[in-house]
């Protein structure tokens, strides 16, 4: 088998720009994938050095993108025995949606109304299949094939 050796194709400065002035509608685009996602990010960060603020209890990121500008990004240190869990609230809708609904309508009913994990991250179906066993919640033969008495 030959191995393929990937050359980025030449656009000019003017298309360039016009994608530019668009990053963000090609980035939240439904059709754009973590692959793509990922060639966009290499393209413009030649490197990012993490450090650790002791004092301040914060990790420092320096983020050095390509044409020679830094970013500097703290974030708070997590500390020993912290938890990020979901909100109970959330947690009580999830059980709430699992007896008429499956795992991936569930992922997308929290994330059109802008919920997300205890962690930050957009719901999947893995992300609600984990918080039912987290929480032991129950599962009925009819969530796996969908919704249940036309209620959504």
């Amino acid at each position: 088998m030959m191995a393929r050796h990937w050359k980025p194709s030449l656009l000019s400065p003017i298309h360039v720009a016009a994608l530019a002035a668009d990053l963000k509608a090609v980035w939240s685009a439904p059709t754009t994938d973590a692959r793509l996602k990922k060639r966009i990010v290499r393209t413009v960060i030649h490197e990012v050095v993490a450090d650790i603020d002791e004092e301040a209890s914060e990790i420092v990121l320096l983020i050095h993108w390509i044409g020679g500008v830094h970013t500097e990004l703290r974030l708070p240190r997590r500390r020993r025995g912290q938890r990020n869990s979901t909100s109970a609230d959330i947690l009580a809708a999830v059980r709430q949606l699992v007896l008429i609904a499956n795992d991936d309508l569930i992922a997308g009913i929290l994330n059109r109304n802008g919920l997300v994990t205890g962690h930050g991250n957009r719901w999947t179906r893995e992300r609600v299949m984990r918080s039912g066993r987290i929480t032991r919640f129950r599962y009925s033969g009819r969530r796996q094939t969908g919704m249940s008495h036309g209620l959504i």
